[in-house]
C-alpha cells in the first residue's frame, strides 16, 4: 500500500480507519487520540482472539496475583499447569484486557469501534479480503484509510 493525495488533517464519521495491530500499546493510545479528533469509524485487526476469563481471574490484577488464581482453579479442578501455560494464561488475560480497555476508550471518544481477530501476516500479502459493508456494519460512504503499526496512515 502506498500513500495517495495530501496528507490527512481532519476526520469525519463518514470515515474509516482500519488498524493492523493497533489495539494495545502506543498504537492504541494513537487511535484513541484519532477518535477524540475526528470520531472516524474505527476498525481494529489483531491477533488476539478476545474470550471471556476465567471467573477466578475477575477482580484481580497483577501477574502474581492472576497467576496464582489460575493455579488455584487448576488445582481445584485436579489439573496441573506447566510454567509455560500459566504464562501464556495470564499473557493472553492481560492481552483481552488491554484490547476491550482500548475498545472502550474509542468509544468514550465519540467512535464507533469493531475489533476483528485476523491472521495480520495474511492481511498483508492480501490473502484475507474484507467485506466494507459487514466490517464497519454499514456502507462505506467516506474515505478509508489503513493504519499499521508498521506503516504509518495510508
Amino acid at each position: 500500500v502506498r500513500a495517495v493525495g495530501a496528507p490527512v488533517t481532519a476526520f469525519d464519521k463518514r470515515d474509516v480507519v482500519l488498524v493492523s495491530g493497533g489495539a494495545r500499546g502506543v498504537t492504541a493510545a494513537s487511535i484513541v487520540e484519532l477518535a477524540r479528533r475526528g470520531s472516524p469509524r474505527v476498525v481494529l485487526l489483531g491477533r488476539t482472539q478476545l474470550e471471556d476469563e476465567p471467573a477466578a481471574c475477575r477482580g484481580v490484577s497483577g501477574d502474581a496475583e492472576l497467576k496464582r488464581a489460575l493455579m488455584a482453579q487448576a488445582q481445584a479442578a485436579g489439573q496441573k499447569l506447566t510454567p509455560a501455560e500459566l504464562g501464556a494464561r495470564v499473557a493472553r488475560i492481560v492481552a483481552t484486557r488491554e484490547i476491550r480497555a482500548t475498545i472502550e476508550a474509542i468509544r468514550a471518544a465519540g467512535s464507533g469501534v469493531r475489533y476483528l481477530a485476523v491472521d495480520a501476516q495474511a492481511f498483508r500479502k492480501n490473502v484475507v479480503a474484507f467485506d466494507t459493508a459487514a466490517v464497519c456494519d454499514q456502507a462505506l460512504d467516506g474515505r478509508l484509510f489503513l493504519f499499521s503499526k508498521h506503516g504509518g496512515l495510508r
